[in-house]
């Protein structure tokens, strides 16, 4: 098999990796923010710090798979 040929099928196992991954980042945040939405008092809340952290970690976390889904994407063109 041409290295070509690895470099794809490695480059398309990332890719699907991240897909995956990005399903249950989405899914962890919609659960975070479902989780918040009944207490929307997070200054008074004692799990409202925590809640905020992991909703911004969620968030980071998303956008760090997105530029990776991205540069995979890319590398697939090249």
């Amino acid at each position: 098999m041409a290295e070509h040929e690895i470099t794809a099928q490695v480059l398309a196992g990332e890719r699907t990796a991240i897909l995956g991954w990005l399903v249950r980042l989405e899914l962890e945040l919609s659960g975070i923010i479902e989780s918040g939405s009944a207490g929307a008092d997070d200054e008074h809340d004692p799990e409202g710090a925590t809640l905020a952290f992991e909703r911004q970690h969620a968030v980071a976390l998303l956008s760090q798979a997105r530029q990776h889904l991205a540069d995979i994407e890319a590398a697939m063109l090249n």
